[in-house]
């Protein structure tokens, strides 16, 4: 993973081995009605749950961010942690899912 300086400065770097995978926002697979597959996480532009024939294309400008918030806790320090969760869930679904990519 990748962080900026200020990030570095602001957080314990040490303890990203420590931090276990969060699979809150789980990786999903869709095909839109020209037959290409895309990919999402969570309620990508308010689709969800994978569903076949569904064109997205013009959605996709503005779904392509995914803000990770916890309303019950601003805690800078829990959404790193959080967040460093989340990357690795993801990191681990597409290495099972693209071995060789």
């Amino acid at each position: 993973m990748i962080f900026s300086e200020s990030a570095k400065e602001q957080f314990d770097m040490s303890i990203i081995d420590e931090i276990p995978e969060d699979d809150e926002y789980l990786i999903w697979k869709k095909t839109t009605s020209y037959g290409r597959a895309y990919y999402g996480v969570a309620n990508f532009c308010g689709i969800g749950a994978p569903a076949e024939g569904l064109d997205i294309s013009w959605r996709e400008w503005d779904g392509n961010e995914i803000y990770i918030c916890d309303i019950e806790n601003e805690d800078v320090t829990y959404m790193y942690k959080k967040t460093i969760g989340i990357m690795k869930s993801w990191q681990r679904q597409l290495s099972e899912r693209f071995p060789k990519k």
